[in-house]
């Protein structure tokens, strides 16, 4: 699991330079996304946001940044505005005070973005781009970009995913002062539709793919994100507030409704494993169903599956009058602090420790407290 989890916001729509035309959305962009991200029951990120800020102070904010990172420490940087190109084909990001004639003294490279996350130890990177490079009409948009910059071939490294707004930077697209590419990734994440499987969290991957499919609709193929990833195993960017019981194998489902006992209790093993495999909505599944066989014809039946019902009430986190949280000892059920390492009453282990401070019971796969994956 990561040891921090922090994000970057910067945007800008306002420029002293009266040949950079203004745009409507990088300053809501920024809220909405600001708002999801450092939400503790979705995003959990620390966040810090710059909107409209001269580019020395940008530059220096993402020199602070990137540097004196951990290898598990997951750092997002986004950037909303216009994106430019000089007649070498360098990218800038325009910030306030960028001079059109002036780019590299007065708007931040991506060459100087790249070599700072070439330098940051964090091999947990995220870069988010919803930027242009000019302001055109088309179908009724305002399009951001009209020249080829391939995202993938610039950010592209070990240690980094990128998701941007199309692969050529050619069509970031605002509708009704705000951007089609972070208003569709805020509402994925703030919704919990990203999350693909059901699992309770969204991944890197799951995220584009939601990005990639309701833009690609909204826009007629004429804007289509893009990612690229160099990181080992998965990025968790968010847990879904509203995970449902997802749907169970058929060959399942065939044992729970078997007029045969003996096979309706044969599938609590299964439902058993799954309260506790710690995919969210396979578990709500697995506890709708044993809630409905705990309350079976079958004697033998309906105690199996209360036993384990019992068995997982004595595990699971509750909450206090103060909001704190605690957890209960698996072995003698004494209540515990949320940082508790080992039971003082009976010694045993809890379980992994998360960043937010919790112990969980041995073998979890999400933390208890905040819901983060453990990796």
């Amino acid at each position: 699991m990561a040891d921090k989890r922090e994000a970057l916001i910067l945007a800008c729509d306002k420029y002293d330079d009266k040949e950079i035309q203004k745009l409507s959305a990088p300053s809501q962009d920024a809220e909405q996304l600001a708002n999801v991200l450092k939400n503790i029951e979705i995003g959990g990120f620390d966040v810090k946001k710059l909107v409209n800020r001269p580019s020395q102070e940008v530059r220096l904010e993402i020199g602070k940044f990137f540097k004196d990172r951990k290898l598990d420490d997951l750092i997002l940087l986004y950037f909303s505005g216009h994106g430019m190109l000089d007649r070498d084909g360098t990218l800038y990001y325009a910030t306030t005070d960028t001079d059109l004639d002036l780019l590299s003294e007065t708007a931040i490279s991506d060459e100087s973005v790249r070599k700072k996350m070439s330098d940051c130890r964090s091999r947990r990177q995220v870069l988010i781009l919803d930027c242009c490079h000019s302001g055109k009409s088309a179908y009724g948009l305002v399009t951001k970009s009209d020249k080829s910059v391939s995202t993938v071939e610039r950010f592209g490294g070990e240690g980094r995913a990128v998701l941007a707004a199309s692969d050529t930077l050619q069509f970031a697209l605002e509708e009704k002062d705000r951007s089609i590419f972070t208003s569709t990734l805020v509402y994925g994440l703030e919704s919990g539709e990203a999350d693909r499987d059901g699992d309770g969290v969204v991944t890197f991957d799951e995220l584009y793919d939601y990005i990639y499919d309701h833009v690609c609709e909204k826009t007629a193929n004429r804007m289509t994100p893009v990612k690229s990833v160099f990181v080992k195993g998965k990025i968790f960017i968010a847990r879904n507030p509203y995970v449902k019981p997802s749907k169970l194998d058929e060959d399942l489902l065939e044992l729970i409704d078997n007029r045969n006992p003996e096979a309706r209790e044969l599938a609590i093993g299964t439902l058993e494993k799954y309260l506790y495999g710690g995919h969210k909505g396979r578990s709500l599944a697995a506890h709708q169903y044993l809630r409905k066989l705990s309350e079976d014809d079958s004697r033998k039946v309906g105690e199996a599956a209360a036993r384990v019902l019992e068995k997982y009430a004595a595990t699971k986190v509750i909450s206090i009058k103060d909001k704190q949280l605690e957890t209960i000892c698996p072995s003698c059920q004494a209540s515990l602090g949320p940082k508790a390492r080992f039971c003082p009453r009976c010694g045993a282990i809890i379980g992994p420790k998360c960043s937010c401070g919790f112990v969980s019971r041995p073998g979890a796969k999400f933390c208890g407290g905040c819901g983060e994956a453990f990796l």
